[in-house]
């Protein structure tokens, strides 16, 4: 009896799902960094991701479509862009047709307004921040600091613990980008995986505040710990009776029973 083949899956960095590699799930690319083979070109996070990561800030729409291509390496050609409606879908099932899919992003073709904008070698780097990421050469700062302020402009870092999380999955996500050895690459995915687990930050985790004040019992916990109800004052304790009625009935006669009663306890009535 012939054994079926099992079909490859791969697990998405973004919501770590394993799923089948194939043209529902990932979008092909041209990055060599991000080749785990010779036979398997699939950019490591799901296309549900993708949507979501674009849509995150509509407002930013342009510009996080152009950081995607970038990684990607497909160009972005701003009339194709405009003729697209600026919906990603459409846009890139045009773009991947180029050449048969090898136009790279260093073919994009840009207004004029936004090449003055971006040319990331002249952007000058504070003393400040590169004492942040001190050991690293410019180019490679400029780089580091977009894949951390990528991650501080989506979630707030409320300790210096959670700014060092974050910190170690820009570096994480930046050699990522380089390396071409299969090992070395599922090792940094399971890693950023494992960041994104340790800063709450991964898309699965349900425990940030806006999240969590949604769920009741997540709610309810909130309150226990940050704004625990006080003791009633007490002309409000008893107010039923039920201690009085306890004291009366059981623990009177359990404390004579084991000898405990004093003459004050005898005299509960």
């Amino acid at each position: 009896m012939a054994v079926q083949k099992q079909k490859a899956t791969h697990n998405c960095f973004s919501c770590d799902r394993d799923l089948r590699i194939n043209q529902t799930n990932f979008y092909s690319h041209n990055n060599s960094n991000y080749i785990m083979n010779k036979d398997i070109k699939i950019f490591p996070m799901c296309k549900e991701c993708i949507e979501s990561f674009l849509n995150a800030e509509p407002e930013k729409l342009k510009d996080r479509a152009i950081d995607l291509l970038r990684l990607i390496n497909r160009p972005f050609i701003e009339k194709q862009w405009i003729l697209a409606d600026e919906k990603w879908g459409k846009y890139i099932t045009y773009i991947s047709s180029l050449n048969n899919g090898k136009k790279t992003f260093d073919e994009s073709v840009f207004e004029q307004k936004y090449i003055v904008q971006t040319p990331i070698n002249s952007v000058a780097i504070s003393e400040e921040i590169k004492l942040f990421w001190h050991g690293y050469e410019d180019n490679d700062i400029r780089e580091l600091e977009m894949h951390y302020n990528n991650l501080t402009e989506g979630y707030e870092c409320e300790s210096l613990i959670q700014e060092l999380l974050l910190k170690q999955i820009a570096v994480t996500q930046f050699k990522l980008n380089r390396t071409t050895n299969t090992k070395e690459y599922t090792d940094l995915v399971n890693t950023i995986s494992k960041l994104m687990t340790d800063a709450n930050v991964k898309p699965t985790q349900k425990n940030n505040l806006n999240q969590s004040d949604a769920i009741f019992g997540m709610w309810i916990k909130k309150i226990e710990e940050e704004e625990p109800i006080p003791e009633p004052l007490d002309k409000f304790k008893d107010l039923d009776k039920i201690k009085k009625y306890l004291d009366k009935y059981f623990i009177k006669h359990f404390s004579k029973l084991f000898g405990m009663a004093s003459n004050k306890d005898s005299d509960i009535t």
